[in-house]
């Protein structure tokens, strides 16, 4: 894969094309090298250093409000940009806070810790229904299952509802992706989930009230009668965009993300089996190696200087973390895998006040996810070179729709 600095005047045509799509570190390498802030004619900027992208994620004066962010974007009044203003990824400072302050209550550590046996017993109860086959899909059989369900379980869904709640989340998970939310079928289809998610929602909240559970949809429904409490919408922005639709496509990816990066260096691989307690380290090398979330978008809610460059109020700004994890100004041999090594400034989970709420649930099923797969299976390949496997474009989230693998049992 090779381009010419010619090409940094188009850095979107850079990162659209499907060759890039399917393995982006090069082309990060190459404009970080070159142009690590480069602009084009539409006056969007593309930070590729860790330094830069840290400084965009953390700044006060870049915004994520929808209303500055989609400025530049043709988007449509319709339900989907209706709750722009009732969810964590579109709103700033102290909006921002009120809605973390409850969502972060609502993932109380022991909440999620005590999750692990439960997690544990529905990855063997996956793999036990492929283990005799040698075969699986480990998107299709195992990550995307297991990623719904546990969100459901953290949310009070019951478990009989995992059709719906996969189809309406797949369906809104491409809007994650800018080129999908302005494409009008791909729009249509995420909006039409996303109202038939918020009547099943609404539905569990009435129950909630009458019934109350240990669930996060209880304790957002006990705060609706709180002064300054969350209000339906909120619940909505934060249940339904922020857990089931981001969340769940998230982890679905960075679970199968983690397996071909296993497959790739089958030497972490062996160390990994012959070293558990590396588990947790190896994860998060796994994070900064290959995330899920490859890039997030700013816009200058004022004129402001990045690296010696002026950004115009209004300008918006892509801070693509993955490849700033791949910096070597940051990291040594970053584009080798070693899950032992110290991993200090990843942007994996972003940074600043907009830093995943998910984080630890996300580590915690990814952990599980992978040393359960290691422990019952040996000699795991994937059955299609690396370049071939299905990927569907998104600039935004990066994983495969499929993994097919072969094992053998331990």
């Amino acid at each position: 894969m090779t381009f010419t600095i010619d090409q940094l005047a188009n850095p979107l045509g850079i990162l659209m094309d499907p060759a890039v799509n399917a393995n982006p570190y090069p082309a990060y390498d190459f404009m970080r090298e070159n142009a690590p802030l480069a602009g084009d004619e539409l006056g969007m900027w593309y930070a590729t250093s860790q330094k830069l992208v840290d400084a965009i994620l953390t700044s006060s004066t870049t915004t994520t409000q929808a209303r500055n962010v989609m400025a530049t974007l043709p988007m449509p009044d319709d339900l989907w940009t209706e709750y722009y203003d009732h969810e964590l990824l579109f709103t700033d400072a102290e909006r921002h806070a009120f809605l973390r302050k409850f969502a972060n209550a609502a993932f109380k550590p022991r909440r999620v810790k005590k999750l692990r046996p439960q997690l544990e017993a529905d990855v063997d109860r996956y793999l036990d229904a492929v283990a005799n086959q040698g075969s699986m899909d480990y998107v299709g059989d195992l990550a995307q299952p297991f990623a719904i369900l546990t969100v459901m379980r953290m949310i009070g869904i019951p478990d009989e509802a995992i059709d719906d709640i996969d189809r309406w989340s797949v369906a809104m998970g491409a809007l994650l992706d800018v080129m999908k939310l302005m494409d009008p079928t791909y729009r249509a289809a995420g909006i039409q989930a996303f109202a038939e998610c918020i009547e099943y929602v609404d539905s569990l909240m009435t129950e909630r009230a009458a019934n109350p559970q240990d669930d996060v949809l209880s304790d957002f429904v006990g705060s609706l009668d709180a002064e300054d409490g969350l209000s339906r919408k909120d619940i909505m922005g934060i249940v339904i965009r922020g857990m089931i639709n981001a969340g769940h496509a998230t982890t679905t990816n960075q679970i199968g993300n983690n397996i071909l990066s296993m497959t790739r260096f089958p030497d972490q691989q062996r160390k990994l089996v012959e070293n558990p307690q590396l588990a947790a380290n190896a994860i998060e090398e796994m994070f900064r190696f290959d995330p899920a979330i490859q890039m997030s978008p700013r816009c200058a809610a004022e004129d402001m200087e990045l690296g010696g460059i002026n950004i115009a109020k209004g300008q918006l700004m892509w801070a693509f973390g993955g490849a700033a994890n791949r910096d070597p100004m940051a990291f040594e041999n970053p584009n080798e895998l070693d899950i032992e090594r110290k991993v200090v400034g990843s942007l994996a989970s972003g940074n600043g006040e907009h830093y995943c709420l998910g984080a630890v649930l996300a580590r915690l099923e990814t952990e599980v996810a992978l040393t359960k797969t290691l422990e019952r299976f040996k000699n795991i390949d994937v059955s299609v070179p690396f370049e071939e496997l299905p990927r569907d474009g998104n600039m935004t989230v990066r994983g495969c729709s499929a993994i097919p693998i072969t094992f053998e049992l331990r």
